[in-house]
């Protein structure tokens, strides 16, 4: 905290200024023109958070992309496409902050066999029913789009590093759909789906952890970052930190040793060997291994030092952890100590006495006694997001004087109308026996459908329903629905006597509204004076009439849209096929 408020003085501070390299000029300092670096990453974390206390926007440099909250909520996400069997994803999703469980009730559910029924798991649902036709990098932005990431991270506090880690998995994607084949069979990869893209993706990250910039320039963020990744970087004002920082030997360690040194290149790696070093129980075989170990870490922590030391053009703000000083017997080795020692270095009064020669510089005393700058009366408003980007939309009610730019029919269930009283209800067939025991609505909905569409026009194929339908229907099932499917035909051509029937009709117009219109209907009968547009439900409802005028928006669409496409003929009717009852009802609007 005392130097997170250092630096705030030093921003603050209109008379501080820095020389701009680019600009080749004086200008006053800003907080990219500031480092904060420590020797190992846990303290990255401590010192941002102190200066994002103080209101300083702040850059941190860390590993750690994989493990980040939205690339594990992605993850999981990616894993239950690639196989809805997946029961822990399924878990996992329902209980982040995208679903509505707590994971009591999470399990209770699984354990008892009953679905989530959570949005998002309907949603990727949807996306993975047609993954097997998709590449990887479809599939990944498939699914990003059905979750709505980037839009549910837009209130996140970090959004922006949490855009960019999301923008990173869509990268890795492209670039998984670029690997050579040999290649990837080469490292025991194989395949080039879903199920083989995880698994690289988990290589990828073992190898390369780092979350990506949020912003390629950020003028006005602090940078933290460790020792480590400064080399090679400089600026301005670099504040070296977390000096007190354990810098002995730890076991287990790996060395490699070359015995004849670096005089012959060529036979380098016949020389190299590697010694390991293994960790200890018995303390004084520990100590042991570890003096030995001690002169090659104090060689390390010098070099180190030398380069956090060296990052700053300008100024140097240096934690001297003086109070080490006073305990008797340590037994372990700051960086601090190793600065000390082999800098020869004193603070006296306002002064840095280093191999003898002074220096005056600014000396700042801190106690355990947190900054009051820190004190909660004096700590600024938190910071208020930008408004721009996705956060600025603020999600209300379409007004009803606009008209949408696009719609789906079947978007239209329910919508008020003026309802028709003419409706023509009559069985074609005995109701449909079968059950489909073990399928939700939606599913047994939509297996009924495509049996009616493969049956309708090649009634010969019931021997092959069950491939053409992707479910194991048994025998009785078999012939019940092909008797259903046989009944409304006979029904069709009795009643209509069309002259055409075409199955699952795609449709894209526009209304009298300027709205694109696009859907699949059904069934479409010609006749001889018009069209008869046809619905097959599977509804289990005794109120028959009351879901009809339910479903009649969406017929009307499909009518007003085609009137638009052909208009060579009226469509004279509107017909819903209740699959589970042997029934229709009939409105004849021409």
């Amino acid at each position: 905290q005392h130097t997170a408020v250092r630096i705030k003085d030093l921003l603050d501070d209109s008379a501080q200024m820095v020389y701009d390299k680019h600009l080749k000029k004086q200008r006053r300092i800003r907080g990219g023109d500031i480092a904060v670096i420590c020797p190992v990453n846990k303290r990255l974390k401590l010192y941002a958070d102190s200066l994002r206390a103080l209101g300083i926007a702040t850059r941190v440099e860390q590993d750690g992309w994989f493990e980040s909250r939205i690339i594990q909520i992605a993850w999981q996400a990616l894993s239950f496409v690639a196989d809805p069997r997946d029961r822990h994803a399924e878990t996992y999703l329902a209980v982040t902050e995208l679903g509505s469980l707590d994971l009591e009730e999470a399990l209770a559910r699984q354990l008892k066999g009953d679905p989530l029924n959570e949005g998002l798991i309907t949603s990727l649902k949807s996306v993975a029913d047609n993954a097997a036709d998709k590449p990887v990098d479809a599939l990944v932005a498939g699914t990003i789009a059905a979750l709505d990431l980037f839009g549910k991270i837009a209130d996140w506090p970090d959004a922006a590093q949490a855009r960019a880690n999301l923008l990173r998995l869509s990268g890795e994607a492209a670039e998984f759909m670029s690997v050579n084949r040999d290649a990837l069979a080469c490292a025991g990869i194989y395949g080039d789906g879903l199920n083989t893209f995880l698994p690289w993706l988990k290589s990828r990250a073992e190898r390369e952890n780092g979350q990506p910039d949020p912003a390629v320039i950020d003028e006005n963020s602090v940078q933290v970052m460790t020792w480590h990744k400064s080399k090679g970087l400089e600026w301005p004002v670099v504040a070296v930190c977390a000096t007190d920082c354990d810098a002995s030997p730890r076991l287990p360690a790996f060395e490699v040793e070359y015995l004849e040194g670096f005089s012959n290149l060529d036979t380098i790696l016949e020389s190299a060997r590697i010694e390991i070093y293994p960790d200890f129980v018995a303390p004084e075989t520990k100590q042991a291994v570890m003096d030995e170990l001690q002169d090659d870490a104090i060689r390390n922590a010098r070099r180190l030092l030398y380069v956090a030391l060296t990052r700053a053009r300008e100024k140097v703000i240096l934690e001297c952890p003086t109070h080490l000083d006073k305990k008797k017997e340590r037994q372990k080795t700051s960086y601090w100590d190793v600065l000390r020692d082999a800098a020869r270095l004193e603070i006296v009064a306002n002064t840095m006495v280093i191999d003898g020669e002074e220096f005056g510089c600014r000396i700042v005393k801190a106690d355990k006694e947190m900054p009051v700058e820190f004190e909660e009366s004096a700590l600024p408003v938190p910071m208020i997001f930008s408004v721009i980007g996705r956060r600025a939309i603020v999600p209300s009610a379409m007004p009803s004087e606009l008209n949408p730019e696009a719609i789906t029919p079947s978007s239209l269930h329910g919508l008020a109308m003026e309802l028709p009283t003419a409706i023509r209800t009559e069985a074609y067939g005995p109701p449909l026996e079968s059950s489909l025991g073990g399928l939700d609505a939606f599913a047994r909905g939509t297996l009924l459908h495509r049996c009616f569409e493969v049956l309708s026009a090649s009634p010969e194929r019931v021997r092959l329903l069950n491939e053409a339908v992707g479910y194991p229907l048994e025998e009785g099932q078999t012939m019940a629905i092909s008797r259903a499917v046989a009944a409304f035909n006979a029904w069709l051509t009795c009643e209509l006597e069309p002259i055409a029937v075409i199955a699952e009709v795609p449709l894209l117009a526009l209304n009298d509204e300027g709205t694109v219109v696009s859907g699949t209907m059904d069934l479409l009968a010609e006749t001889a004076d018009g069209f008869w547009i046809i619905d097959h439900k599977s509804d289990l409802t005794d109120l028959l009439e009351e879901r009809f005028n339910l479903y009649l928006p969406q017929l009307r669409c499909y009518a007003q849209a085609l009137a638009k496409v052909r208009n060579d003929k009226p469509v004279k009717g509107l017909i819903i096929n209740w699959i589970s009852y042997g029934i229709v009802s009939v409105l004849k609007i021409g």
